[in-house]
């Protein structure tokens, strides 16, 4: 016969589903209904759709351009070469003026995508909190806002 499950696994189990469904919530598109287990969350920010869709743009014209014009964006350098000699002695002059320009797109874009991984990492500890402590509301036409919006709000204050 199986035995039953144990309470502690069951109950992990049980919070790392809230925590899928809280990390969903936040990255939706869309608004999300509220059910039992939502507090209704408008999805993403206008702001952080934005970002994503401009750090596509930045890392997608920063790869083309690294592959297109590759010989634009850097300087023609051989193993053999000697970097004192053909690049002045600093390794950062083999990009060229303008690969520089794709290299800081792409910087800004990756900076952009860790801020927001860090933003969603803090919305559903915040959000786990709230459940423990029983304050997590699922009125969905209530005065309380998602936790996407709370979280919206502090960082754009």
């Amino acid at each position: 016969a199986a035995e039953p499950p144990d309470a502690e696994v069951l109950m992990l189990e049980q919070k790392d589903a809230r925590k899928r469904k809280i990390r969903s919530d936040f990255q939706s598109w869309a608004p999300v209904a509220a059910s039992h287990e939502s507090q209704g969350t408008e999805g993403l920010h206008p702001i952080w759709k934005t970002g994503h869709i401009m750090a596509l743009i930045l890392m997608s014209a920063s790869s083309w351009c690294f592959q297109i014009l590759g010989s634009s964006c850097f300087v023609t350098f051989d193993v053999t070469d000697s970097i004192d000699d053909k690049l002045d002695g600093n390794v950062f002059n083999l990009v060229t003026d303008f690969g520089k320009i794709p290299c800081y797109a792409f910087l800004f874009a990756t900076l952009y995508l860790m801020t927001y991984s860090i933003v969603l990492g803090c919305t559903v500890s915040h959000s786990m909190d709230r459940q423990v402590q029983g304050t997590y509301h699922s009125h969905r036409n209530s005065n309380q806002v998602g936790v996407s919006r709370q979280c919206n709000q502090i960082l754009l204050s």
